[in-house]
């Protein structure tokens, strides 16, 4: 069976101008490795097309860069005082409300929703969402139907008129939720003149833009979009401008019988968009009868399963009979632990990226990592913590116009990592005193 990805690219390796063609992808990882098979195809110098995932596909297109997560948060902030005047609550409370607020946005303009109106009928929802039920009733139904009635609408009940106290945090809230939608405008006024914008606003200017744009305007003579899955009503819209150009090819990695399952309800709409928008030749059909090696394993803890994975990849790279004797019973393939391009280690939760990298053998020298590494996990944040906490407990001599810090404090700054790493020898002296 030959890979999605080198299907694809063996349709557009006898291309002459592969320099006219612009490919987009869902992410930069499946461009890459689409890029990787297609030099693989060449035996000849050749120009490479462009490749790109779509965000940034859409920055060239709208002259707008993607603001980082600093810049909206504070960009945010200042659309929401601007809003609320003297009133608005200090940075360190609207933080708690700020990313929700970023991820509505996003969710909004990828489904192309009108704002005000959106939010209008939301606040009129709640306004009407009460408890008509009396009580005597409610009891009767609770015992013979035996159903538990949730006070989930309790907060949004009259939230705004229940409490004299505008300080309370319902108040605060049903106040910043009625005044949502002029923050979105301040918000995105402020982002445009600074030439940046959300991803989920890029999807939305292009949505509007792309109706009106001809095949020219695009840049290339072919638009090639790769590896999508379920579209978004954003992406639907500009996807539909494509094809209506005429200057686009759509490629769908959906040639799994899985796809065809009644209770596959995700393949099931890949399906349907790739109907929408057919692919300029099938793929390979997969046979149904194909044999899955599929083996599952008992693991006693998260970091158990971390261990054992990077253990079963060492496995894999040995010849099938110098295998432990609990391995040689799985069948596993037989891989080159020093280019398994093919291999993936696939982790239920970002927890477990520390447990597994600490796990990784000898043997193994190349790692490809496609999960983001959290910020609060690094050895600069836990250092942070040490530093502020040795602050906080420490003194101030007057006698001597010095600061006193607590021994363990200084201790657990001197025997960080980070530290050690970068002042071993300075670490060791003064360890010594």
């Amino acid at each position: 069976m030959t890979s999605f990805l080198r299907q694809v690219a063996a349709f557009y390796s006898q291309e002459p101008a592969l320099q006219d063609h612009c490919f987009v992808f869902p992410n930069r990882r499946s461009g890459q490795f689409f890029e990787k098979e297609l030099s693989e195809l060449f035996t000849t110098p050749h120009i490479m097309p462009r490749v790109v995932t779509m965000a940034e596909w859409l920055e060239e297109m709208n002259d707008l860069y993607l603001a980082t997560t600093v810049d909206s948060l504070f960009t945010l902030y200042r659309a929401y005082t601007e809003a609320f005047g003297p009133a608005a609550s200090s940075f360190d409370k609207f933080i708690y409300w700020a990313h929700i607020i970023l991820s509505d946005f996003n969710d909004i303009d990828m489904a192309l929703a009108d704002v005000a109106g959106l939010y209008s009928n939301l606040n009129d929802l709640r306004e009407i969402a009460t408890d008509y039920i009396d009580p005597e009733l409610k009891t009767e139904i609770q015992r013979i139907f035996n159903i538990e009635f949730t006070d989930s609408e309790s907060f949004w009940k009259n939230s705004h008129h229940e409490t004299d106290d505008p300080d309370s945090p319902s108040a605060q809230f049903y106040t910043l939720w009625e005044k949502l939608p002029e923050i979105y405008e301040r918000f995105y006024k402020l982002l445009n003149e600074r030439g940046l914008t959300t991803q989920g606003h890029l999807y939305r200017t292009m949505a509007g833009r792309i109706a009106q744009m001809t095949a020219s305007e695009l840049g290339y003579k072919q638009m090639v979009m790769v590896g999508f899955t379920a579209l978004s009503v954003s992406e639907d819209h500009i996807f539909k401008a494509l094809k209506q150009l005429g200057c686009a090819h759509f490629w769908w990695d959906d040639a799994a019988p899985a796809f065809d399952l009644p209770s596959n309800k995700g393949g099931q709409m890949v399906r349907m968009f790739s109907q929408r928008y057919p692919a300029p030749e099938p793929l390979e059909t997969i046979d149904p009868q194909h044999r899955q090696h599929i083996h599952a394993m008992a693991v006693g803890s998260a970091v158990g399963e971390a261990k054992w994975a990077f253990h079963l990849i060492d496995q894999m790279g040995l010849a099938p009979a110098r295998r432990s004797a609990n391995v040689q019973q799985l069948d596993l393939p037989k891989i080159d632990v020093h280019n398994a391009i093919n291999t993936a280690i696939v982790l239920p939760d970002e927890n477990l990226f520390v447990p597994l990298i600490n796990s990784v053998p000898p043997g193994i020298d190349c790692l490809n990592v496609t999960l983001g590494y959290p910020m609060r996990h690094s050895g600069i944040t836990t250092l942070m913590h040490i530093v502020a906490r040795a602050h906080r407990q420490a003194t101030h001599d007057k006698t001597n116009n010095r600061w006193m810090f607590f021994r363990d404090d200084v201790k657990d700054v001197l025997s960080h990592p980070v530290v050690k790493s970068a002042f071993t020898a300075d670490v060791v002296r003064i360890g010594n005193l």
